[in-house]
């Protein structure tokens, strides 16, 4: 009797213990016609984008406040089918997208040096108050008007605010009180966008009150990127139909490494004066090269995509304006990254060749209950592992040509999910073929042949299974 071939689930799933069929990519696997339903990307860039250029009052208060790099590609479409893709390759189990070659996954080293936000600093736990009174009068300082009735206990619609327009004239208070306001809507609309509805928090006012400098105070690329982690880990479950979080650092993120998903031209960084690394990608693109929201054509891609087709180290640091790296000492510290009641943990350890080291097998990750942490009962340990940030540095071994360890190949082919496109499905008699199906097939059988050797195995079985791999 033929040998099966088995299926692309983890050999063992001591890491991946997401019942099956609960992901994404389970039922991908299962049946790929019932999945080519994009996610919807909420974000809300109607009113931030709104105006026409910028004043150069408000130009220089951005930078003041550090905001300027995310508006300058904030205006970027987002390609809801690459999305979708790099998604369905997310584990909320450790924080990392599952390619065939192994884990990667988005940094705080990636969010400094695309958008140019700090991530050393205090952390964006919460507000102060819950008082509807306190927020009425915060927001009347803020905004210099009385809110109606969208303002609750904790959030305000975001078409709640108008900005008044400033021109020539206009005073030095009148630039700070609009940009304020159009950071305020900057963060809600595409920093931290959630899928409830075009709704800001009223935390952020707090947060840009003061003195212009007391902006750079917060992390905010830390809660930026543990807020997009929530976002994937709600979003990679089956039952899910839209994302938030800030879906315009995955995106770049996935240019800068992938090279088959990136479309042409970008600007020479060399002529960006002090401006972050993603800045370059704020120009027309050519995609005479590139596929483009064709969700059928990324899951191919990134179902044979090699270890060395991976854009591994893709920033000349030393290039970089200071605030693009002054952070480096927290990149490859294990934390918790906050923001308000949500904490999710971050492990540099499973991301070793992309700082330049070798990557060996990693630790084994939190409980499920620390990993995610969410609620006023969890913002005790979060904050205290913040406080100690600088000294949970992981000890990273740095070498010329990093690669992975044979015990960590060894390991990722039991517990990764390298694949998620099932070969035994038929080829699609329409539209894009795909073209790692045979791969996928030949990676099976091999994988099979490989087990069968380490014990004694019967030799016309093995046969039969070399046989499906030259059919």
């Amino acid at each position: 009797m033929a040998a099966q071939i088995p299926l692309m689930d983890p050999i063992d799933r001591s890491v991946l213990v997401m019942p099956r069929y609960a992901h994404r990519a389970d039922l991908v696997w299962n049946d790929a016609t019932s999945m080519d339903d994009k996610l919807r990307c909420n974000v809300y860039c109607s009113m931030v984008y709104k105006d026409g250029p910028r004043h150069p009052g408000v130009v220089a208060l951005l930078k003041a406040f550090g905001f300027y790099g995310v508006d300058c590609i904030g205006r970027l479409q987002l390609d809801w089918s690459l999305i979708t893709a790099l998604v369905e390759r997310w584990r909320p189990e450790t924080h990392a997208f599952h390619l065939p070659f192994g884990e990667v996954g988005i940094t705080l080293q990636d969010v400094e040096v695309l958008l140019g936000l700090p991530i050393d600093g205090e952390p964006l736990s919460g507000p102060r108050t819950n008082s509807k009174a306190l927020w009425m009068q915060m927001w009347t300082d803020f905004a210099g008007f009385t809110p109606n009735n969208d303002l609750n206990t904790s959030v305000i619609r975001m078409n709640a605010l108008q900005r008044w327009p400033v021109h020539q004239h206009s005073t030095n208070e009148e630039l700070i009180t609009y940009t304020r306001v159009f950071i305020w809507q900057l963060l809600g609309g595409l920093l931290f966008p959630s899928t409830t509805g075009n709704k800001i928090k009223l935390y952020f006012l707090e947060l840009l009150q003061g003195p212009l400098g007391e902006a750079r105070r917060w992390s905010w690329g830390s809660a930026v990127l543990g807020f997009l982690y929530y976002n994937m880990c709600k979003a990679a479950k089956a039952n899910r139909r839209n994302i938030g979080g800030c879906l315009l650092l995955l995106q770049i993120w996935a240019w800068e490494r992938l090279p088959m998903v990136r479309p042409r031209n970008v600007l020479p960084y060399e002529n960006l004066q002090d401006m972050p690394y993603g800045c370059r990608w704020a120009c027309r693109h050519n995609w005479e090269q590139s596929s483009r929201y064709t969700l059928r054509i990324y899951r191919d891609q990134l179902d044979g995509i090699r270890e060395n087709k991976f854009v591994w180290r893709p920033y000349a640091l030393q290039a970089l304006p200071r605030f693009c790296v002054a952070g480096v000492d927290l990149w490859t510290s294990n934390v918790m990254l906050i923001y308000c009641d949500i904490s999710e943990m971050y492990y540099p350890g499973r991301f070793c060749r992309q700082f330049g080291a070798m990557q060996h097998i990693p630790p084994a990750t939190e409980s499920q209950a620390s990993h995610h942490a969410s609620g006023a009962k969890n913002s005790g340990w979060p904050l205290t592992l913040w406080a100690v940030r600088h000294n949970r540095r992981i000890a990273f071994e740095f070498v010329d040509h990093p690669t992975y360890t044979p015990a960590y190949r060894e390991w990722y082919a039991s517990v990764g999910k390298r694949r998620i496109c099932n070969p035994l499905h038929g080829r699609p008699t329409t539209g894009y073929v795909t073209t790692n199906r045979e791969t996928s097939t030949l990676m099976q059988c091999m994988g099979y042949i490989y087990r069968r050797m380490t014990a004694p195995f019967d030799v016309e079985d093995i046969r039969e299974q070399i046989a499906r791999c030259l059919t």
